[in-house]
Order: C-alpha cells, then structure tokens, then sequence
C-alpha cells in the first residue's frame, strides 16, 4: 500500500511540475512575441563607430508560410526529428522514457527526446544548456503552445526559425542559398538534405562536410519510407542523386560573422535573441589591418577548397584588429589539428616553468623510442647535441617529446590551459607534443597562445568585441 500511494503522489508531482499554469518562481512563460521570426537589426561597427558591412548580418532572414512548403518537405523534417508530431500533445513520454533509460545507464545528461514543439520552444525561450532545469521548463511552455496554436501553426514557426549552418536561419534562406530556389521548387532530396542539416549544422554541412550531409540525407529519406510518407523506388532514385549546391557565397564579412557569434556567447543567448533586441555590438576592427589581411588573402590566389585564415592580434589588449578567411562559413570555429605550432606553449614553455631546461640546456636529437612510439624529424635530419633554444628553431620533434616526457603529459596540459588550450580525455599521449589532438584548435586559441610570450607573459583572452574580456589577464 505505502508503495502504491508513493507511486501515485510520484506522478501526482510531475504532472504538476509539467502544468504551464501551475506557477513556479523562476520558470520561464510562454512569450508569443519570441515565436515570430525576429525582424530586429544588429549593427557591428569597427573601432572608428562605422558599420562594417550595413544590414549584411541580417539578409539572410524571410518568412515561408506553411502552404508554400510542399509535403515532402514537411514529412521530411517530420520524419527525422518527430515521427509523431502530429500525435503528441507537445511532449512524446514514450522517447522521453527511453532517453532517461539511457542516461540512467550513461550517467549522463544527454539524451534530447525533443519533439519539434519542444525544439522551438529552445531555440526562441530558452538557452542550450543541458540542466534538468531547462529541459522542464522546455516541457511546460512546450505544452503552453500546443493549446495556444495548431500543429500546422507551430510546424510553419519551427521551419521558419530552424539553424542551417553559413548564417542561414529559416527554410526559406537555406533553399535559395543552397539550391538557387525557392521553397515550392525544393524536391524531395534537397527536402531530405535540409531537414538532415539542423541536428548539427556543423557536422552536416553540405559545403565542408558533404559525405556527412549526403549520408544524413539518404536517412532522412529512409525514415520516409518507413513512415508511409514515400515508397521505396522514391527513396533510392532520390538517395542516387548526385549532390548539386549552389555556390555559396563567401562575400559574408568574416569579422562581423565572428563578432556576432562572440557577442551571443558572451550575452548567454542565440544568435536568435541577438535579433529581437537591435543589439550594436562594438568591434575592435582596425579597416587598415583589415584591408592587408584581405589583400594578403587576396594575392595567395587559393585554389577551390583551401582554407586559409589571417588573424592579427594586439598583443597588449588582446583585442582582435582584424580576421579574414577564405574556403568556408565559420572559419572563427573552425578546429584543424595545430602540429608544431603548439610546441612553445605546449612543450617548451612548461618545461621552463618547471626548471627542467633552458635555452642553453643541451639536449640530444637523435632517433629515439619512447616506449613503443619513435617520432621521426622533418626530413628524418637529427642535430646530435644541441641547446634547447636551437632544438626549437628547429622544431625537433624527438626533443619536443623529450621534454613533454620529462614534464609529464599532463602538466604540460595544465600549464597550455592557461594559455586557452583544451584538450580531450584522449589527448594523454606524448604525440600531443606535436599537436596531435582529439579535437584540435582554432587559429584564435593558438594565436592568442603566442601573445602571452610576446606580452611578458601575461595572457589576455582575445575576442573581437571591445571592453568585454570575459576573464581578467593573467601572468603565466
């Protein structure tokens, strides 16, 4: 009986806790306002106060009514993100179980069950995180919305307000931007592709990430299937399609796109929210370095496909003066294994710091065995003896390695972190002394590692935006 009567007061609790008009102090409400696609104007200007490209940050941003979305591209994005939408009363309790039985089992937060009613909700109310907090208030104004609008209401926000990737929000952008069309002209494999895009615009960019894109599509086409919504000779003609892209334009101002993406993160809100309050955000761009770093691009002649980025720092605020890239969107997050660079900060610094060596310490370079792993020199040229100073000149990796296991991996990695590094659990390893890393680093983090040398070793995180260090400088 007491098992029975905890059981019921159990669910009586959580129906509670779920009820929108059930009033809890500290809770977000539904905001109808934030529902619209934002219609705001956010200004970046360089250090002088002038625009750095006038309404450039806010092109890419229209409204596609429902009744212009043909219904494969509707059953598409119904497919792959909530098979029962048209079902659920704004929460589907039966993915909500399944995902709490695997993060039971993980010991972790990181199972979504989001339906799509839910994914609007936290992409205009409320932010990313992963706290059990945000997820319940996800689930109440969730619920609130689907009493206040129809499903065909809420489908028309979610398409209009959904992430693309390369600063495209809603279908409407990312149909012409991608194929040169609009939104009725879509077929079901573009359909398919755009729908597969929004789970992680990043590791489903068709421009960077095309094999990614097209396996994530031809998925999406499969839950098609299995849901009725296409037959299979539908399915396999549109997974054979060749993946065909519009050019994608690159004229989008590098700087302004960083500076936009800094100002959310330090804000603690999307890039969303950043439209609805006209926000001006105030850069640190210097138009004369900006210029060089242009021309600089400009004169490389890259060919299709390179990446390539310029990024000047002053070394004594920390303030960005100017940043170009070319070969793709988001080039400010964008993480490539670092190599050699990371030696003076990595190895070489930490190992002064702990007395182990100095500039005229000698050192042997030769080929060596580190337990199994024997790194090779450039060109396999070893120096014999030399100082440490000149083993770095000449970017050794058997002394870089040497070092690394005289200092310990892991205080290595301590001491980089102070420098802006991070690494992952898999970074243990003494091929990190040659920038052998999990995830990598952006240019940012390993240019704003050697400002710290340049400025008497004293660290100031870099940002674009002026007067927003998020932390305070640091000696090293």
């Amino acid at each position: 009986m007491a098992v029975c009567v905890l059981g019921v007061f159990s669910v009586t609790a959580i129906a509670l806790i779920l009820e929108p008009n059930v009033k809890i102090h500290g809770f977000a409400s539904l905001d109808e306002q934030k529902l619209m696609v934002p219609v705001g104007i956010i200004r970046v200007l360089d250090d002088d106060g002038d625009d750095i490209a006038p309404n450039a940050a806010n092109k890419n941003r229209r409204f596609t009514p429902l009744t212009s979305v043909p219904a494969h591209t509707r059953d598409a994005f119904v497919a792959i993100e909530d098979k029962r939408f048209y079902k659920h009363g704004g929460i589907d309790y039966g993915r909500v179980a399944a995902a709490a039985k695997k993060d039971l089992a993980s010991r972790s937060f990181r199972e979504g069950a989001s339906t799509i009613t839910q994914q609007l909700i936290k992409n205009t109310h409320l932010s990313a995180d992963k706290s059990l907090k945000r997820k319940v208030q996800e689930m109440r104004i969730a619920r609130a919305l689907e009493r206040k609008f129809s499903k065909d209401e809420i489908l028309e926000m979610y398409l209009n307000i959904l992430y693309f990737g390369n600063r495209l929000y809603g279908i409407d952008a990312a149909a012409d931007a991608m194929f040169g069309k609009s939104v009725p002209e879509l077929s079901l494999a573009e359909s398919a592709l755009l729908a597969g895009i929004i789970n992680n615009p990043s590791r489903y960019n068709p421009y960077s990430r095309p094999e990614n894109a097209v396996a994530r599509r031809n998925l999406v086409l499969s839950k098609m299937t299995e849901g009725g919504k296409i037959t299979k000779d539908e399915c396999a003609e549109a997974s054979a399609e060749a993946l065909q892209l519009a050019p994608l334009n690159t004229t989008e101002n590098r700087y302004m796109s960083a500076s936009i993406r800094e100002a959310a993160g330090i804000l603690g809100f999307g890039e969303q929210e950043l439209y609805r309050r006209n926000v001006t955000v105030a850069t640190s761009l210097d138009g004369r370095v900006q210029s060089i770093a242009d021309a600089a691009l400009a004169e490389a002649a890259l060919e299709a496909g390179v990446v390539a980025q310029v990024l000047v720092i002053n070394n004594h605020s920390g303030e960005v003066l100017g940043f170009s890239g070319a070969g793709g969107p988001n080039l400010e997050i964008l993480r490539r294994n670092p190599a050699s660079t990371v030696k003076p900060a990595l190895v070489y610094a930490p190992a002064i710091e702990k007395r182990l060596a100095f500039p005229i310490t000698p050192i042997l370079d030769e080929k060596t065995d580190f337990n199994g792993y024997s790194p090779d020199n450039y060109k396999h040229r070893y120096e014999a003896w030399t100082s440490v100073g000149d083993a770095l000149a000449q970017s050794s990796n058997v002394c870089a390695v040497k070092l690394m296991e005289q200092c310990g991996v892991e205080y290595c990695q301590n001491f980089a972190s102070g420098l802006g590094y991070d690494f992952t659990g898999g970074d243990g390893h003494l091929a990190l002394s040659l920038g052998a890393m999990e995830n990598g680093l952006t240019l940012l983090q390993i240019a704003n590692s050697f400002q710290a040398f340049a400025n008497g070793g004293c660290f100031i995180p870099a940002g674009f935006i002026r007067y927003s260090r998020r932390k305070r400088p640091h000696f090293i």
